[in-house]
Order: C-alpha cells, then sequence, then structure tokens
C-alpha cells in the first residue's frame, strides 16, 4: 500500500490493482515451456563459470 500512497483514493487505488492483477491471465504452458527451457541453460553456464 505504501506504494500506492496514503490519503484519500488510497484504497480505491488498492482495490483497482488489485482487479487488475486477478484478470490478467497466463499460458501456464508457455510459461513452463520457457522455465524447463532456461533453467537447464543457467545450470550449465554456472558450472562452466
Amino acid at each position: 500500500m505504501r506504494q500506492l500512497g496514503d490519503g484519500p483514493g488510497a484504497e480505491v487505488r488498492l482495490r483497482a490493482l488489485q482487479q487488475f492483477i486477478g484478470e490478467g491471465g497466463w499460458d501456464y504452458a508457455a510459461v513452463l515451456a520457457t522455465h524447463q527451457r532456461l533453467i537447464p541453460a543457467a545450470r550449465v553456464q554456472r558450472v562452466a563459470a
């Protein structure tokens, strides 16, 4: 809440932000595929370093 500020309208802004985040959709299959692709590559780079 601190980042949204205090004072008049702070609660309204917070509720609007919560609604915005709640309506967002993720393509979980794409997120998982990206994760599975990047994590092994990061491990290889870390071991090689």
